[in-house]
């Protein structure tokens, strides 16, 4: 692989004119196909990240919500239940 790589290296810069035009040639072509597969990827899943940061958002502005909320006027424990009531005496 990496003798490969330098020998691209030398014909690009130094080989012969037509093995040197068909290099680059394969090159800019490699080039453009690899960017356009990453343009296509990054379009396809732009709206799934933006769609997940934006329910993201909601779930964190929910359970803010629910955390700061009092607790029900007909529940006596409050959101805290009846398990995290003191122990101990008994009226």
């Amino acid at each position: 692989m990496l003798l490969d790589v330098r020998r691209l290296l030398y014909v690009l810069r130094k080989g012969p004119s037509p093995q040197r035009l068909q290099a680059w040639g394969g090159v800019v072509l490699f080039s453009g196909a690899a960017l356009w597969v990453v343009y296509k990827v990054v379009l396809f899943l732009f709206p799934i990240l933006a769609a997940g940061v934006v329910a993201l958002i909601g779930v964190i502005l929910v359970r803010r919500a629910i955390r700061s909320a009092r607790p029900i006027a007909g529940d006596p424990a409050g959101a805290r239940g009846p398990a995290s009531e003191p122990v101990g005496r008994e009226s």
